[in-house]
């Protein structure tokens, strides 16, 4: 499936951003600009059944494929995948199923490892409360985690707008996918390719003693910390971000 994307910008880097859950490519709007700034070609997908993409897709690595077929079409061999939470979960999947794509990761608020007994139990309530409420149900509460409890109003408003505009088949298939999507560890540790690592201070969906826990266990990874960000870093603390993402880009 050819994904929904903006792309802007040129050069032989090609940077390649995934976004989180229940979002879709406008959370990247600022970070495309500030790349392709830079003199990089800078794209932003929606993943299947999220923005303007249909469709649904039941596992991460699915959502992989699109992207590994987008990229064909695109005529682009190789790029840096930038994924945040969700999207973190399919560049990693890229790294189980096509590392030969990759020139580098940026993985922020992101985990490597499965869901636990626990947390898989809450992505099965949620698709119950998906299927009988619809995706307005789901933001009742459900965007409380993504943010930092000081996150002002504007933003949590923003994201609840993007998040209304969800299509539930491509919600729910996903909530599936999350739960059951698989170890990603070990395909890291293999990687020989520069990968950063960024997580938010105050993140308690992914938090920073987990990242830095998966960053130890790859050969090239840089670990960065944004101070006072939730778990969509990104939009919290964009600066901070941007000079992180940028100084990866340097490095490759």
């Amino acid at each position: 499936m050819l994904l929904a994307r903006d792309d802007l910008g040129t050069g032989p880097l090609a940077v390649i951003f995934l976004h989180a859950f229940p979002l879709d490519r406008r959370m990247w709007s600022r970070q495309v600009e500030v790349v392709a700034a830079a003199g990089h070609r800078a794209i932003a997908v929606d993943l299947a059944g999220f923005g303007s993409s249909d469709g649904a897709r039941s596992s991460i690595d699915d959502h992989a494929a699109d992207v590994v077929h987008t990229l064909r079409e695109l005529r682009i061999d190789r790029a840096v995948f930038v994924g945040i939470s969700m999207g973190g979960y399919v560049a990693m999947a890229m790294a189980r199923r096509a590392p030969e794509t990759i020139t580098s990761l940026v993985l922020a608020d992101t985990k490597s490892t499965p869901d636990t007994e626990a947390a898989r139990g809450k992505r099965g309530e949620a698709i119950v409360t998906a299927l009988t409420g619809g995706v307005e149900a789901l933001l009742v509460g459900g965007l409380q985690s993504l943010v930092a409890d000081d996150a002002p109003a504007p933003l949590r408003e923003r994201l609840r707008s993007i998040a209304r505009e969800q299509s539930p088949t491509g919600v729910i298939a996903t909530l599936a996918a999350l739960r059951d999507r698989p170890d990603s560890t070990d395909a890291l540790a293999a990687l020989s390719v520069p990968v950063t690592v960024i997580v938010g201070t105050k993140d308690v969906t992914t938090p920073a003693g987990d990242a830095r826990a998966m960053a130890s266990r790859m050969r090239h990874a840089t670990f960065v910390e944004i101070e006072g960000a939730g778990h969509l870093a990104n939009l919290e603390r964009p600066d901070a971000f941007d000079a992180a993402l940028l100084e990866a880009l340097r490095r490759v």
